[in-house]
């Protein structure tokens, strides 16, 4: 459900956020990098943007 909405739309963070998690209880740290790099480049690319504090602190908690 969350890649459909992020298809839909490539900037809704919390499509990214929940991803992220689901990604996590797979244990699939690859994918979250992935994810949340994609998230980066087209929150910066579309709006100038990075990720917000919630996504990049629950991001950065899952890959140490």
């Amino acid at each position: 459900v969350c890649q459909r909405l992020i298809n839909f739309d490539s900037c809704l963070e919390k499509a990214y956020y929940l991803a992220i998690q689901a990604l996590a209880a797979e244990n699939d740290r690859p994918g979250i990098i992935r994810l949340y790099e994609k998230l980066q480049k087209n929150l910066d690319s579309e709006f100038g943007l990075a990720p917000s504090i919630q996504t990049s602190a629950l991001f950065h908690s899952l890959i140490q």
